[in-house]
């Protein structure tokens, strides 16, 4: 970041930060932020005027069969349904059939994999208000982070065009594989001695017996909630973990509803970590997590946040995702990557069904690696979910110059994460978003580096490094309208140009109800290109931030 835009941010977080400072002065007037001159108009600069209307094309009629599910094993009694499903795709896709179609009933999917729909076209899958029932086994003792790419989840469909999926519900298998629990806090004993601090919580909502009872009690993150477990509150938290495999703290079973923690204490044998994931455990953090909570307290304690999915889309083009209810899902409810384009995600409603499953997705709703832009999110509404509402972004990554065409990967998620496409063009720009005028061509990666086809630049810049954009991504063209994010847990960012956010309700949300940024961390996340032409309107602004610090960003 060069010097006028530093002073530009610290100002502008100067500014935010008296907003929420300073007392109201006489009459109720707010006093003057300290702003060092007003800005005005920037000259030259058009009028934003959002997205432009874009068509979706929809399936082509056709007089192609009809393939019903239940003919190749679909039942109420099955429980692997989700290979009867395979199994009726299958068909479809060899006698070029026009549609799937499902039968109302509850029905387990219990399989090792989810379902994948792949390479159809002008093709409809119908729910036909089936309600399906996942539940699946780790793929490892713990996620990498690298492979966290949706290729895991409920429904994975890639390569599609002009496709719809809907009218259905699809949960989780809530009795047998918790993805959160209520709780309250029946104790707390602060010790002298290192690492012998703990919590008691008191498991609510779960019958008699808590379905982990006598195994590993996952606490990966607790989040206060009001007493009637309904919505988020202040209070402390404690955040242990976020892939699957990560069980947190050290427990104990008191009795089949009561579980003991040790906050910040690892336990021999049963932590596992990787990458840039590992969590800071220590005495000081294990007395004051337990100092900091009070009997009585009411918290929901996350056992699952990244990991499977519920809807991976990758690379479909004229596709909708409709009428579908996620009462909870394992991870990302959402996930969009690879030349995804020209789709549409319409009444889509992620949201518990009840307190006793206390959680939506388990990380965030809707979330783009990236796509090739023109998405349309109408009508969802998001409640009671683990991180954000809706991410729109194109991933980059942080690099240094170690040889004429070789990038180290300086970002601690590695070279995994980034994974253009052979030949993709990518740019160059220094740490503050500029240009510099380096262009070239993704070439293949040998470990944690970067190959690419023409001589970089003579030095890397004065912080050290670079930012590499793959500049074939690009989720640009965005309108999201009539929803409804209420009690959410994040953010909704839309880190993307183009966009229009109209018609919707932001209501008691942790963080930003919207935030439109270009960030990254040398350690998490590269998220974000950049942000222009967005438009936002008739939308209703309540009581968000409800759990935000001042001053911590």
């Amino acid at each position: 970041m060069n010097p006028s835009d530093k002073r530009l941010f610290c100002m502008a977080a100067m500014s935010f930060a008296a907003l929420w400072t300073c007392q109201p002065a006489a009459g109720g007037a707010l006093t003057r932020l300290p702003f060092d001159e007003d800005f005005g108009a920037m000259a030259g600069r058009p009028d934003p005027v959002g997205c432009v209307s874009f068509e979706i094309a929809p399936p082509r009629a056709n007089c192609g069969a009809v393939v019903k599910a239940e003919d190749f094993g679909f039942s109420v009694t099955n429980e692997m349904n989700g290979a009867s499903i395979q199994s009726a795709l299958a068909e479809a896709k060899r006698i070029g059939a026009a549609k799937v179609v499902l039968k109302p009933g509850i029905y387990r999917c219990f399989d090792k994999t989810g379902i994948i729909i792949d390479g159809f076209e002008d093709f409809v899958f119908d729910g036909a208000g089936a309600e399906l029932v996942f539940r699946r086994p780790p793929r490892y003792p713990i996620e990498p982070s690298w492979d966290h790419d949706g290729s895991g989840a409920n429904f994975v469909i890639h390569n599609c065009r002009r496709m719809k999926i809907g009218n259905m519900v699809t949960d989780w298998d809530s009795s047998t594989m918790p993805l959160a629990t209520c709780a309250k806090v029946a104790a707390v004993h602060v010790d002298d001695a290192d690492n012998d601090s703990y919590i008691d919580f008191e498991l609510v909502g779960c019958g008699e017996r808590h379905p982990y009872y006598g195994k590993a009690f996952p606490i990966q993150r607790t989040q206060p909630m009001t007493e009637d477990f309904r919505r988020f509150a202040r209070g402390p938290n404690i955040w242990h973990g976020t892939y699957e495999g990560e069980t947190g703290c050290k427990t104990l079973w008191l009795s089949p509803t009561r579980v003991r923690a040790y906050p910040f204490v690892e336990e021999p044998g049963i932590m596992r970590w990787q990458g840039p994931n590992r969590r800071e455990f220590s005495p000081k953090l294990n007395r004051d997590a337990v100092r900091s909570h009070k009997v009585g307290d009411t918290v929901r304690i996350a056992h699952a946040y990244y990991g499977k999915g519920g809807f991976t889309l990758v690379s479909n083009e004229d596709f909708e995702l409709h009428d579908v209810e996620i009462p909870s899902c394992f991870g990302h409810a959402v996930y969009v990557g690879g030349t995804q384009r020209n789709w549409r995600l319409r009444n889509v409603t992620v949201a518990p069904r009840d307190w006793r499953h206390p959680i939506s997705s388990s990380a965030d709703t809707i979330h783009f690696v990236r796509s090739h832009g023109n998405a349309i999110i109408d009508n969802l509404t998001v409640k009671l979910e683990q991180d954000d509402a809706i991410n729109v972004h194109d991933r980059f990554t942080v690099v240094k110059k170690v040889a004429p065409r070789t990038l180290q990967i300086v970002l601690e998620r590695g070279a995994r994460y980034f994974r253009p496409g052979a030949g993709n063009a990518v740019e160059l720009l220094d740490p503050g978003y500029n240009a510099i005028g380096w262009e070239g061509k993704y070439a293949g990666m040998e470990g944690e580096t970067i190959l690419v086809d023409r001589d970089l630049p003579a030095v890397n810049p004065e912080e050290g490094y670079y930012l590499l954009f793959d500049r074939t991504a690009s989720s640009d063209g965005v309108i999201i309208r009539n929803c409804t994010f209420e009690d959410m847990e994040m953010r909704t960012l839309v880190n993307a140009s183009n966009a229009t956010i109209e018609n919707c309700i932001f209501r008691r949300t942790n963080g930003d109800a919207l935030r439109c940024i270009a960030d990254y961390t040398l350690k998490w996340w590269a998220e974000g290109m950049g942000t222009t032409n967005v438009v936002v309107r008739n939308c209703i602004f309540e009581n968000n931030c409800v759990r935000e610090l001042v001053g911590s960003y």
